[in-house]
């Protein structure tokens, strides 16, 4: 399956022979995953998740995330609507007895491990690079992405964004991603991006005003007020879309791919994971 296939239109515009296609070629009906990996252990990475091995080939590492069956149907048609760089990517998906199994990118980290990285902060340019930046590493694209297919995340949190060792950034937790209309969405989503930017730039977020918005940080030593990430931030309080945020200029910079590699890697090895050994 395509890694870079971007799906644009709405769902009503997705003809049922192509929705019929692709879940046709992602399913693997009435087969077990267990009979192809083994379990090794669960752990918590936007959600829980099940890291296992290929039985004959035990050098390959795989996530597997687990779909009760009553969520089974829902979420075999979003995996067949929302594909992009900039989400989490469905590889396969086992159902087994009414339950679904998902094999999906393997990513080890959250940007909640970035925050919990003592002393650290991304840079001017990793927190670009996070939010918006030309390559694959960016929340924005992802979340535009949903907005165009017609769905809303629910819960789009810093423990909800995965990244990989190469600095990737994943919009993950798919399963609190709901139908929506447009106008309904973006508010919302633009509302929990405040938070998380808020987040990585000064560990906490700031309190809410009595209107409800979100404003502004205090570390401004740090962040200055005419810097480009501080205005980006003040933004989100006034932007009516997420194709407005993508036009601001603190996402537009071009800095070197790998940018992030450094702080996954620190991530890395401060991170704190909860985990279960499995056999």
């Amino acid at each position: 399956m395509s890694t870079g296939k971007v799906v644009t239109g709405s769902l009503k515009s997705l003809g049922l022979p192509q929705v019929l296609m692709r879940q046709s070629s992602l399913l693997r009906d009435n087969e077990s995953p267990w009979d192809t990996f083994r379990k090794t252990f669960t752990c918590d990475l936007a959600g829980p998740v099940i890291i296992a091995v290929h039985r004959s080939r035990p050098s390959h590492v795989v996530a597997i995330r687990q779909y009760a069956a009553e969520e089974a149907d829902r979420m075999l048609h979003l995996f067949t609507q929302i594909q992009h760089d900039n989400i989490i990517m469905v590889k396969e998906c086992y159902r087994f007895r009414g339950t679904v199994y998902a094999r999906m990118d393997d990513l080890p980290l959250t940007l909640e491990h970035v925050v919990w990285c003592g002393s650290v902060y991304p840079t001017h340019q990793q927190l670009s690079l996070i939010v918006g930046q030309t390559y694959r590493e960016r929340i924005l694209d992802g979340l535009s992405c949903l907005v165009s297919a017609g769905f809303e995340h629910m819960s789009l949190s810093c423990s909800n964004i995965l990244l990989d060792l190469a600095g990737n950034v994943k919009i993950g937790a798919l399963e609190f991603c709901q139908e929506q209309c447009l106008e309904n969405s973006q508010p919302r989503m633009i509302k929990s991006l405040a938070s998380i930017i808020m987040i990585l730039m000064q560990k906490h977020e700031k309190d809410e005003r009595e209107d409800g918005l979100l404003m502004g940080v205090e570390d401004t030593d740090r962040w200055p007020l005419e810097s480009s990430a501080f205005r980006f931030l003040l933004m989100t309080s006034s932007a009516g879309s997420i194709e407005e945020l993508r036009q601001h200029a603190f996402v537009c910079p071009r800095p070197p791919k790998g940018e992030l590699v450094d702080l996954a890697r620190f991530a890395l090895i401060a991170a704190r994971i909860s985990y279960s050994r499995i056999g």
